[in-house]
């Protein structure tokens, strides 16, 4: 029904929201990479208007972009540099937008952040996070499986299904005498059943 609809529609965009929204309270993000990935967070960050973003600047290794201001900030300087410059600028939340496979090097220094009381985010982890959705060019075979990995608590299945229950039987309730008086009509007008059935790919198959 059109009113049970709108109610799930509505729910649906509640718990989604909820999981995503922060209070307007700058975090201080340094952005690791400064390429093409790199650049288009910061203005994806920059335009934002359901969340504030103090980024410091861009961590890169390539010697020609340090100094330079990219998408309005400064790269800092290279990865060799993370800890001092996470200490120099209080820095909270680290973006790790490395195009290529991160080396042994840079998942240390990840790793030692962390100890630190740093935030360390993939890419996809932060869009995820911050924005509720993923670009294409940041999904890999690698993060589809881990992400399959990721389980929500074991009540909200429990609680999810009697939502719909609850609002699936208040829909039903309200608008079943203008569903019944439009299956008769369907089957004085129109040969075969009232319903349309079809075979779709759900939940585990």
């Amino acid at each position: 029904s059109l009113f049970g609809g709108f109610l799930i529609i509505i729910w649906r965009n509640i718990y989604s929201n909820k999981a995503i929204r922060h209070t307007l309270s700058s975090t201080r993000v340094v952005i690791v990479g400064a390429g093409k990935q790199g650049c288009e967070l910061r203005r994806r960050m920059r335009d934002s208007m359901d969340h504030i973003f103090d980024v410091v600047g861009f961590i890169d290794d390539d010697p020609a972009k340090i100094g330079k201001v990219v998408e309005g900030v400064s790269v800092l300087g290279d990865t060799t540099r993370l800890e001092e410059l996470i200490n120099r600028y209080q820095i909270k939340e680290i973006v790790l937008a490395i195009e290529e496979d991160m080396s042994e090097f840079i998942m240390g220094l990840a790793i030692k952040c962390r100890l630190l009381g740093v935030k360390v985010l993939k890419l996809a982890d932060f869009y995820a996070e911050h924005f509720g959705k993923i670009p294409l060019n940041c999904i890999d075979l690698r993060w589809f499986y881990f992400s399959t990995q990721r389980f929500s608590p074991a009540y909200y299945y429990t609680l999810k299904r009697i939502e719909d229950l609850m609002v699936a039987c208040v829909g039903l309730a309200l608008f079943s005498p203008i569903m019944l008086a439009t299956a008769i009509l369907i089957k004085l007008d129109s040969r075969g059943t009232i319903f349309y059935r079809q075979t779709r790919l759900g939940l585990c198959g």
